[in-house]
């Protein structure tokens, strides 16, 4: 686990605080949103500076403004999974990207509250969603 503490809005600081032995290890970070890119590229540099063999991302939203595209794309981030969310420009998709739907789900989710059904199910305890 790597800190990163927020001073305002596109602002923030990755702490070298690694909670953990990542050496050797494939590594997997998670956020919300991928937005500039920058807290996940310098959150992976610090990985690999700790030995790590992969860094993966899974973001909900990819955001990705200005470069962030090409940035993460040139980074030392092996692979990255988005929700397709936010409608993403061909030319922001790079070959380290992949993008999951959650159209299935959320459509599922509003026959449910349609029909006044229960949606919890769709949410196990265990195991993945999609």
């Amino acid at each position: 686990m790597l800190d990163k503490i927020r001073i305002k809005h596109n602002d923030c600081v990755v702490t070298h605080q690694l909670i953990g032995d990542v050496s050797g290890k494939d590594v997997l970070l998670v956020d919300d949103l991928v937005d500039t890119g920058g807290t996940l590229c310098n959150g992976a540099v610090v990985l690999h500076s700790k030995g790590a063999k992969n860094v993966y991302v899974a973001a909900t939203h990819a955001i990705l403004s200005g470069s962030a595209a090409v940035r993460l794309q040139e980074s030392v981030i092996s692979q990255l999974f988005f929700s397709d969310s936010v409608e993403i420009p061909d030319y922001k998709k790079k070959e380290k990207f992949h993008f999951l739907s959650v159209a299935p789900l959320l459509a599922e989710g509003i026959t449910r509250i349609h029909e006044e059904r229960s949606i919890s199910d769709l949410f196990p305890e265990k195991g993945p969603i999609l």
